[in-house]
């Protein structure tokens, strides 16, 4: 799952990501991706957050995931040079990040890739 406040990001992201064979899912309301992993937690392993998106950071929608789901993985991507307290101790990338970056994270955070 992706979510980012931008649609331009999540569609390059998920078009990488699809074309290596992964299932992608991007929302740019995180309170609607909450909502949608909630429902169907069995689905995700991995989320990406922006840590700066709308209604909700970063930070408290992966606070949120775990409270739901240990199980699955959130990582922060921000252009900030810190996301300050970090609580849950997320892993963070600083944009920009090259999509070959963006491949190696995903490739090592998830156990199971899908051909679509």
């Amino acid at each position: 799952m992706l979510v980012d406040n931008e649609p331009d990001i999540i569609e390059l992201f998920t078009e990488i990501l699809k074309t290596n064979g992964y299932k992608v899912l991007g929302f740019v309301d995180p309170r609607l991706a909450f909502k949608h992993l909630k429902q169907n937690q069995e689905e995700f392993e991995l989320v990406l957050s922006d840590y700066r998106v709308r209604y909700l950071s970063g930070c408290d929608l992966a606070r949120k995931i775990t409270e739901i789901n240990a199980r699955i993985k959130v990582i922060i991507i921000t252009a900030l040079d810190s996301i300050g307290n970090n609580p849950l101790n997320l892993t963070v990338f600083i944009k920009p990040i090259s999509l070959s970056k963006l491949i190696d994270i995903v490739r090592n955070n998830i156990s199971i890739k899908v051909n679509n």
